[in-house]
């Protein structure tokens, strides 16, 4: 999946202005110039839309990123490293233990 091109975006609604001009300047062809017009409002209602999703999800990114770094490091680390002096090291469960501690610092 690719982004919507700015550039090319652009180039199609500036030329879709300058046929609503051109269509504009005879009578005959106001089914045209409409749908000329319907089509440029939709292209550009669509790039808005487009616009406000990227500034949603690049919103949603940077809560995930500050959330993520919040639990691994202020809860789940406490936690385990909390465990590891609790656990014996003779119980099974304490292997696991060390095996999330290993995955969540990727030692």
């Amino acid at each position: 999946m690719q982004g919507i091109n700015k550039s090319k975006h652009t180039h199609l609604t500036e030329a879709m202005f300058q046929l609503e001009r051109l269509l504009s300047k005879k009578e005959q062809n106001a089914a045209d110039l409409h749908q000329t017009e319907e089509y440029r409002k939709e292209l550009e209602k669509m790039y808005e839309n487009y616009h406000r999703l990227l500034t949603e999800i690049s919103h949603q990114i940077e809560d995930y990123e500050n959330l993520y770094i919040k639990v691994k490091t202020q809860y789940l680390g406490k936690k385990l490293k909390k465990l590891k002096k609790e656990i014996p090291e003779q119980e099974p469960s304490f292997v696991r233990l060390i095996e999330n501690i290993h995955i969540i610092y990727g030692t």
